[in-house]
């Protein structure tokens, strides 16, 4: 597959489809957990610590790619470098609209007993991790951003389509 959707990386849709088909799956699972075996282990904040960590490292990666692409870097990008952390990027950038939807789902499950104040503890550790989903999504698109060269103007395979 190497039309124009692979030149242009991971899109806005198929996170979205993500974070729906997560959120819709979470919902299902710990509405049956919780009806048929009990309430499911509330989130706690060191996960969603480990997360922001994790973007932390990613754009720390991903800098010397945006510095080499702004003719700011003068040494030799190795090009394995930048393809992994391209890849780490989608692969981020998917695995938050999947937190997001879970936690998302997790939020909805704790609403209905939202008068306990360790529910609402709860509820409000799942927003977190869904606002952190939401950062690894931002960061990931951000740094595929990063990492995206376009192909030069003359290149025939641009305007002649694919080969056959």
């Amino acid at each position: 597959m190497s039309g124009s959707s692979e030149r242009q990386g991971l899109q806005g849709r198929t996170i979205g489809w993500a974070f729906l088909l997560a959120g819709s799956v979470g919902y299902l699972v710990q509405r049956v957990v919780n009806d048929q075996v009990g309430r499911m282990p509330l989130p706690r904040w060191p996960g969603a610590a480990l997360l922001v960590v994790i973007m932390v490292g990613l754009v720390v990666a991903a800098w010397p790619i945006r510095l080499w692409k702004r003719g700011k870097l003068t040494r030799r990008l190795d090009p394995l470098r930048a393809f992994r952390t391209l890849i780490l990027a989608r692969a981020s950038a998917l695995a938050g609209a999947v937190v997001a939807g879970w936690y998302a789902a997790n939020a909805a499950v704790l609403a209905p007993d939202g008068a306990s104040a360790t529910v609402r503890a709860g509820m409000g550790s799942a927003a977190a991790y869904v606002v952190v989903g939401a950062v690894m999504v931002v960061v990931g698109l951000m740094v595929q951003s990063w990492c995206r060269i376009d192909p030069p103007a003359d290149d025939p395979e641009d305007h002649a389509g694919p080969s056959r």
